[in-house]
């Protein structure tokens, strides 16, 4: 049964937990706790552990610290109007050895689309990834690259900016949907030919 929650971090010991549990399921780096208090931290549970989780923020600020100073607030007000019209969901992250990762990545995806789309005022949403397999990821997802440089994070890989729009955001809702049906038909054709094996 997968029953999830979602809830808004306030506490400093919670706060503390989300940026230990992000590096310990795979972040690149510990999330700066004055960062974590100006901005919405919502961590996911099951039960009572918290199993994933992200962090939105408006005007970004960990999503494009990489990007030249120079150039930053332009490129921003070239795709997005002005800075209060972008936000960024940041330092996402789910439990590595999740039972059923699938569902937890479309909840927690799911949770982002629902409060990028109607609970903001912000009509553009950033992410960031400095790995190939979240870069594949976010493509996916309809993210547009607005901006890719050398990792100084990770040698060897690539810092890629991703925008959204409100309607890119909706299209990753239909995504979603899409892969859990999958998801869902793969387990019950895997359970029918586990109960009643092909004749030999």
């Amino acid at each position: 049964m997968h029953c999830y929650r979602i809830s808004l971090l306030k506490k400093t010991e919670d706060l503390k937990l989300y940026s230990d549990l992000y590096v310990n399921n795979g972040g690149d780096q510990a999330v700066p706790l004055d960062w974590m208090e100006r901005s919405k931290v919502f961590g996911i549970y099951h039960g009572s552990q918290m199993v994933g989780g992200y962090v939105e923020c408006c005007p970004p600020i960990r999503s494009t610290k990489d990007v030249p100073d120079e150039i930053r607030q332009a490129l921003l007000e070239k795709h997005c109007g002005n800075l209060q019209n972008v936000q960024e969901n940041a330092a996402f992250w789910i439990k590595r050895n999740a039972k059923d990762k699938v569902f937890l990545q479309a909840f927690v995806w799911a949770t982002i689309v629902w409060r990028s789309v109607f609970c903001t005022r912000c009509s553009y949403t950033l992410g960031v990834a400095n790995r190939k397999g979240i870069s594949n990821l976010y493509k996916f997802f309809c993210g547009k690259v607005i901006y890719q440089a050398p990792s100084k994070l990770i040698p060897g890989e690539t810092y890629h900016v991703f925008l959204w729009s409100k309607t890119q955001l909706l299209s990753v809702g239909g995504k979603i949907l899409l892969r859990l049906v999958r998801a869902r038909l793969s387990r019950l054709r895997g359970s029918f030919n586990l109960h009643h094996p092909s004749p030999k």
